[in-house]
């Protein structure tokens, strides 16, 4: 017996239609939701790194290494120390004139700090 080639229903168009907004929307969603988690990662993990850089600068050590401007290596040491604990990339201890006192890279120590966000740039702001 011969097919013929009916077209679809009106039914069948429908619900094909219905599918096709469901899985449209479903992408929809899933896309909105990926982007609000991932800002929220964001946001968290910048707070953690803020909390951290506030901890370590009311250590002593940093406090007095900060005030002398001059490097110490025991600041390096306990900085990457706590570096190391915090699971950080880096933690970077430097005086009022940009001048790196701690660094988890020892060949940039006493250089100057490079970036948007150098004292000179953003004085009395902590990053």
């Amino acid at each position: 017996m011969p097919r013929s080639s009916r077209r679809p229903n009106l039914q069948g168009r429908l619900v094909r239609l219905h599918l096709l907004v469901l899985c449209g929307m479903t992408v929809l969603l899933v896309l909105v939701q990926t982007a609000q988690l991932y800002r929220e990662a964001r946001e968290r993990l910048g707070e953690r790194a803020l909390t951290a850089s506030r901890l370590v600068a009311q250590l002593p050590l940093v406090v007095q290494g900060a005030q002398a401007g001059t490097q110490n290596p025991a600041l390096n040491v306990q900085v990457n120390r706590l570096r190391e604990q915090a699971e950080a990339d880096f933690i970077v201890v430097g005086n009022r004139a940009g001048i790196r006192l701690a660094h988890p890279l020892p060949e940039r120590l006493g250089r100057p700090m490079e970036g948007a966000t150098t004292p000179r740039r953003c004085p009395g702001r902590r990053w």
